[in-house]
Formats: C-alpha cells, structure tokens, sequence
C-alpha cells in the first residue's frame, strides 16, 4: 500500500542520513535578476524561463563536478567538495561561474525582449569552512550549509 511505500521511503531516508561536520569547500549562488518581470508578463514565459535556468545551469555544475543542492524559484545553490571529496573545488567552481556566466545569453535569450526590467544572472561564489550535513525532522529532511560562507555567497550574489 502507499502507506508502507512511504513508511520504507522514510526509513531509507533516515539511515542514509549524513551527519553535520565541517570541511573546507566551495559553494555556488546563481540566479536571474529581475524574472519576477518576465512573470508579470507571462507565468508561462516564467516557467520556461526557470526551466531553462534548471536545465543550462545542471549541466555546467555537474561538468565542473559539482553537486546541485537546491533549486529554489529562479536561484540555484551548488557546492564543490562538501558532499564529495574533490580536490579542485575552488578553480572547479570558479570554471563553472565561468561557464554560466558565458551562457547567461543562451539561458535569458528570448525573455529579454519581453520584459522592461533587464534581465542578468547573479553568481555569488565563495570558498572557506563550511559546516554541512542532513537538517530537518523525521518528515522532511535536507541537506543544508550552516555558517559565515552560505551567508556570504547568498548576500554577494544579490
């Protein structure tokens, strides 16, 4: 039954569960100033363009070996080296900011002609001690960063 289907989900969850620790990685913020415009003209302009923010930017973290975290409205979070080890995190992220910023006309291309606002994408990146690991309850649990990076890459990226 769907009743057990969920119960096994959620104990799968629990014992895959990573702890909190610390480490030294890099962590990647992208996102698309001013689409709330492109959403006042259209939700399915807004749509499409938050499809192909999700679907550029995908691939150019996971080319750079990094791992997508969340994608939350038309802001995408990335880490390099907290979920695996990897070396090269820092000139990895820094290559993929790179990458995403070169293709900012291939993902914003069409929206920019319907909408007032320009339309840009932010990157905020930034490398250091970070403190990572699974956070939440037993019904919803995430992978989540703790500490002075998260807030400095979300706050440099506006």
């Amino acid at each position: 039954s769907w009743k057990q289907s969920e119960d096994s989900l959620q104990i799968s969850r629990l014992d895959v569960r990573r702890p909190f620790g610390s480490g030294t990685a890099s962590l990647l913020v992208v996102n698309v100033r001013n689409s709330l415009s492109v959403l006042e003209t259209s939700s399915r302009s807004f749509e499409a363009l938050v499809s192909d923010l999700i679907e550029q930017t995908s691939a150019i973290i996971i080319k750079h070996k990094g791992t997508l975290d969340l994608f939350l409205g038309d802001r995408a979070f990335a880490n390099f080296g907290a979920t695996r080890i990897h070396i090269g995190h820092r000139g990895s992220c820094v290559e993929a900011a790179n990458d995403v910023f070169a293709a900012s006309d291939s993902i914003l291309g069409d929206y920019r002609t319907s909408t007032k606002d320009e339309l840009a994408i932010n990157i905020g990146m930034g490398s250091g001690k970070l403190v990572c690991g699974d956070l939440g309850s037993s019904t919803m649990m995430r992978f989540s960063f703790v500490g002075k990076l998260s807030l400095f890459v979300c706050a440099i990226e506006r």
